[in-house]
């Protein structure tokens, strides 16, 4: 059982600068409600404030057959629920954890299972791994693990207080697999105390880390990763550094844009400079992931906000991240709730439902690099004193302060629509789970409508589409009883 949590209140952290049955339900004739045999509360990733993520005891997955499995967290496994036939079946698999604090799990295309775990360092010695990408076969035996200690995708100058301490602090854990890589996106504690996301990447051919140019930003409160092309695109939500929500395109070596020709051969540049770049630089970045950041939605903030070291107000961004999902190799699709003014007018708005479909290779600081439009403008960066516009936005909902939108998500079908689901409240009073469809250029195909009035979303985790229906794994609003949700699209 989950009770609303949507009430608003923001935390005052310290700020990181530069440093098994089944039936259809009655409910609706086009959601199918299967029941397994298991029983946890599963919804458990409400974050600490209302803008925060949280890590959810429980995910949903495809394997590598396109079935759809769930997951759930115990004290010293994970258990993994596996469907046929779109049916859940009764034997389950156990992964021992390799550490106490859950994260997420997936799987690949041989089958193999991956599970994100970690602990808390209590100590200050930075070189101590604290999170760990566990690999296992398709019978549950552990085969590898590696470990991190946050470095691996940290530009050179940024210090060891910058490490993690505590993963999955303030946010959430998302893991995605994509050819012959494993990427975690994840929220942490840092040992300078501050807080921020962090990205770790291994090969789970050869269960070894892979060293990425630079990923960070904090605070962060959500974390999203998808594949890509042959990389993977991420997704962040910040208040800081960055104010916004921000995308990032993480590439293969060899396959970023790099350094041109031009620059390094240009005369005018300095001599030193290229003979660093030549012998210090070369071979360590032919081998280096590289990640390029763009914001695409700001959030406002009064003047001065940071330089006062109001935190309270720092740490409010009038918003919530759903989820992003890629519909085609030219567009890719970005879910939220938010205020929709870049102003004053954000502190007594309603938050409300949009989507931004884009170009992740794109220029995203003009409408171009949209299919949707819609523009925002206004004041935004850490002080409210940079004037911003945000492109392609499109807003789903227009609701009064009546209404309330918790946990947005969003997933692609295989025609290349979205499917957003989204929990509605009315007075604080509980009404459903809604799904609207838009097609790829952001048309609404099919409007808001409501699919089940006792069944909860799993909260920061994405729904899956299989075989013609969106599914994911949650609870209801009475008892622990683990239900199977999928809903076919028309």
């Amino acid at each position: 059982m989950r009770k609303y949590a949507g009430m608003r209140n923001i935390a005052c952290l310290a700020i990181c600068g530069v440093l098994m049955t089944s039936m259809v339900s009655p409910e609706a004739a086009t959601l199918k409600v299967q029941k397994t045999n298991q029983k946890h509360n599963i919804a458990t990733a409400k974050g600490s404030y209302a803008n925060w993520d949280g890590v959810s005891d429980g995910t949903q997955f495809l394997d590598n057959q396109g079935n759809v499995c769930i997951a759930y967290n115990t004290k010293s496994n994970i258990v993994i629920v596996k469907t046929k036939n779109g049916k859940p079946v009764k034997k389950t698999i156990t992964l021992k954890k390799k550490s106490s604090v859950f994260g997420d799990v997936t799987c690949d295309s041989d089958g193999n299972f991956y599970v994100v775990t970690g602990k808390t360092n209590k100590t200050n010695n930075t070189e101590t791994k604290t999170i760990f990408v566990s690999k296992y076969d398709a019978n549950g035996k552990l085969l590898a693990s590696v470990g991190d200690n946050g470095s691996s995708s940290l530009a050179h100058y940024y210090g060891d207080s910058f490490y993690t301490q505590t993963p999955f602090g303030g946010g959430n854990c998302d893991i995605a697999v994509n050819g012959d890589y494993v990427a975690v996106n994840y929220a942490r504690k840092m040992y300078s105390g501050h807080q921020s996301n962090s990205l770790f990447l291994v090969n789970r051919k050869t269960m070894q880390k892979e060293s990425v140019e630079s990923y960070y930003n904090s605070h962060s409160f959500a974390q999203r990763v998808v594949p890509w092309g042959e990389g993977f695109l991420l997704a962040s939500e910040g208040d800081c550094y960055d104010r916004a929500f921000t995308v990032s395109e993480l590439k293969m070596p060899g396959t970023g844009d790099g350094i041109s020709d031009d620059l390094i051969n240009n005369t005018d540049f300095p001599d030193d400079w290229e003979i660093i770049y030549d012998n210090t630089y070369s071979d360590e970045a032919s081998k280096t992931w590289t990640c390029d950041s763009q914001n695409i939605f700001s959030f406002w903030i009064s003047k001065g906000a940071f330089d006062r070291y109001d935190m309270f107000e720092v740490n409010d961004n009038f918003a919530r991240m759903g989820g992003i999902a890629t519909g085609d190799v030219h567009n890719a699709a970005m879910v939220a709730i938010s205020a929709p003014s870049l102003s004053s007018k954000a502190k007594k708005e309603n938050q409300q439902l949009f989507i931004q479909i884009f170009d992740p290779n794109a220029d995203l600081t003009t409408a171009n690099g949209y299919i949707t439009s819609g523009t925002r403008s206004g004041l935004s960066g850490k002080n409210g004193d940079e004037n911003v516009t945000d492109y392609g936005v499109k807003w789903l909902t227009n609701y009064d302060k009546t209404y309330t939108i918790e946990n947005p998500q969003v997933v692609a079908t295989d025609a290349g629509n979205y499917v957003i689901l989204f929990e509605r409240y009315k007075k604080y009073s509980y009404q459903g789970v809604y799904a609207i469809v838009v097609d790829a250029k952001g048309n609404v195909i099919q409007k808001t409508k409501k699919l089940a009035a006792s069944a909860f979303l799993n909260p920061s985790r994405m729904p899956v589409y299989s075989k013609g229906k969106v599914w994911w794994a949650g609870n209801k609003t009475k008892g622990t009883d683990i239900y199977i949700y999928s809903y076919a699209v028309k």
